[in-house]
């Protein structure tokens, strides 16, 4: 018996198509841990399952849906059928508030994150810290993802719960394109989170053999002279 006809058994003898284990099947096969047959098509939807009317917002132990899982993973034709099934753009995860947008950002998928924007998803969604979509693209250095969400009106500005932006994380994270990017649009290269520190404070705080750390500073070199001298006085740092 092939996978396939495995798992069609319980869906064509009546079973229950939104009982737990059949409605985790889409969970296991969108995350890779199963099978995704090619670009186009996806194992749990050979199946039958989606056809028989299975949840596509059931929830795992995490908190997440199918929806979160394809998000994640970079599928957007998945993400496509998901949304086409009645899967929920702006649905939060349990634990920790993402939105199926921030999974895309958070692992560089831009073809799935342009197309969640396009059937509403919100770009300014806050997850449970305050962190939002935006602050994902620049805190994992996605260029194009952070462009994207700028172009569809991300707030350049927003603060987590810590008063982090999005130019403490890409400075944070040594992301010298993303910072370049912030502050030509204008970033609030003073802003301070909660505990005091500035963007360019976090960037001080990289290795000093990490070359993103010097092309960062050339950056606030470029853009904000004035602090960088105060760091100079400082921390003698630069």
């Amino acid at each position: 018996m092939t996978n396939n006809e495995h798992h069609r058994r319980p869906l064509s003898h009546g079973a229950d198509v939104n009982a737990r284990d059949n409605c985790l099947a889409c969970h296991r096969e969108i995350s890779g841990r199963h099978v995704i047959v090619d670009d186009t098509d996806h194992y749990c939807v050979r199946c039958g399952a989606l056809e028989r009317g299975t949840d596509v917002n059931v929830r795992n132990d995490y908190g997440n849906t199918p929806f979160h899982e394809a998000c994640r993973f970079g599928h957007p034709d998945i993400v496509r059928l998901l949304l086409e099934k009645g899967a929920k753009v702006n649905a939060r995860r349990k634990d920790d508030g993402h939105t199926p947008l921030h999974e895309a950002c958070m692992h560089g998928h831009v073809d799935a994150a342009s197309l969640l924007i396009e059937k509403g998803a919100k770009v300014n969604a806050k997850n449970t810290w305050g962190a939002t979509p935006f602050h994902a693209a620049c805190a994992t250095g996605e260029l194009d993802l952070a462009r994207l969400l700028l172009e569809h009106g991300a707030d350049l500005e927003s603060r987590t719960d810590a008063d982090i932006t999005a130019l403490h994380w890409a400075c944070m994270y040594g992301h010298p394109d993303i910072v370049r990017l912030l502050i030509e649009k204008g970033a609030d290269v003073n802003a301070r989170d909660e505990a005091g520190r500035s963007p360019l404070d976090l960037a001080l705080e990289l290795p000093t053999d990490n070359p993103a750390r010097e092309e960062i500073l050339d950056l606030f070199r470029q853009y904000a002279p004035e602090q960088v001298m105060e760091a100079y006085c400082t921390q003698e740092a630069i």
